[in-house]
């Protein structure tokens, strides 16, 4: 998807002043209207409110997508988003192309993303309270420039594209999660995603790991047991003290050695299991709170109803026998609404977790888990 930011911007780099702009150039307003006209356009709050003071109503012909979870007057014709992720997934059912409009912090966040920018450059300084992110040349090349001039203001249409990224070597490893009831999904985009780190740069070395890491035990429980609600204290004494061994044997040595460690479940599995069969979540987190943090945590959220038809489907030879968590809707309605809770709480603890939608096709679902990574290996 083509990310554009376009803004206008005084010589000293302001771009707004109390929620307005500084300045009224009528050419800079038509070339965003002409730019803009049938794409979707991703605002922050306080651009949002600027458009109801000015116009009370959607700019038309485009979709109004508002990027915050602070807006209390929610008006209709906007669609409301509460993460970047959300917000170009709602972006994609319009337009392979969408424009951010600001104000300061949208720029800020989508900056990392962006494709192109469509600068209009005012050269005159402007007193102002807003700013537009530094456009550094080594990361930009500018590809078009028309000069204009009215009796107010000299100013300039200018388009930057984004230079192709030379890929350097990473000097620490990063540490990524998948995460998600049974039947998600999620172990084809593990494979997706290992690989496409390993064609990202030569330098990149990829380590595979998963949970359960290498106690039998556990498995054993899962394939003779069929009550989904038995053996709860075990099975998560069991989980935790195999992630450790996972922990040492394998995370902590290859990040250390720079390399990419992704591993097919980790400690949210049974934070979310373990809840679901009737332990307390807090006292779970609690007791993995000495892992390590992954970089990244991707949940690959579906409904129950469709995960237990996918497994119906799948050829038992390539799934494996099914396990007492598989066959219960009940027990896994649960399990999914342990996995939003979960996520919630860790996040507000600091942790990157991304609830991905996954009911879609398997490559519109990795086109946004490839966007995710990319912007933070950026970061």
């Amino acid at each position: 998807m083509e990310i554009i930011l376009i803004a206008g911007i005084a010589q000293n780099n302001v771009i707004g002043n109390k929620g307005m702009l500084p300045w009224n150039i009528k050419e800079d307003l038509q070339h965003f209207k002409e730019l803009t006209i049938g794409h979707p356009v991703i605002m922050g709050r306080v651009t949002y409110l600027s458009i109801l003071e000015y116009l009370n109503k959607p700019l038309p012909n485009r979709m109004n997508i508002v990027l915050s979870d602070k807006v209390e007057d929610k008006k209709p014709g906007f669609i409301f988003a509460n993460s970047i992720e959300s917000a170009l997934e709602e972006a994609k059912k319009y337009s392979d192309r969408v424009y951010i409009m600001g104000g300061q912090s949208i720029y800020k966040q989508f900056m990392p993303l962006a494709t192109k920018l469509e600068i209009t450059k005012i050269h005159k300084d402007y007193e102002g309270d807003a700013y537009f992110p530094e456009i550094n040349e080594s990361d930009w090349l500018e590809k078009k420039r028309e000069d204009k001039e009215n009796s107010e203001n000299k100013f300039s249409f200018i388009t930057y594209e984004r230079k192709p990224q030379i890929i350097k070597p990473v000097k620490k490893g990063m540490f990524i999660a998948f995460e998600g009831i049974d039947g998600c999904g999620k172990s084809t985009q593990v494979r997706n995603l290992v690989h496409h780190i390993f064609e990202k740069s030569k330098y990149h070395h990829v380590v595979l790991t998963r949970n359960p890491y290498k106690n039998v035990s556990i498995r054993e429980i899962l394939h003779q047991d069929t009550d989904p609600y038995s053996q709860a204290e075990k099975l998560a004494e069991l989980y935790i003290n195999d992630r450790k061994d996972q922990v040492e044997e394998v995370v902590k040595p290859n990040l250390k050695d720079g390399f990419f460690v992704v591993t097919d479940r980790y400690k949210m599995s049974t934070i979310s299991y373990q809840t679901a069969q009737g332990l307390e979540m807090q006292n779970l987190i609690e007791k993995q709170s000495s892992l390590p943090i992954p970089h990244i945590t991707f949940i690959i959220d579906v409904s129950p109803e469709e995960a237990m038809d996918r497994m119906r489907k799948e050829d038992v030879s390539v799934r494996g026998k099914e396990h007492k968590f598989e066959a219960n809707i009940d027990f896994i309605k649960k399990l999914r609404e342990n996995y939003k809770i979960a996520s919630e709480i860790l996040k507000e603890n600091g942790e990157k977790v991304f609830v991905i939608n996954g009911e879609r096709s398997k490559e519109e679902i990795f086109q946004e888990i490839k966007e995710i990574f990319d912007r933070e290996i950026q970061n």
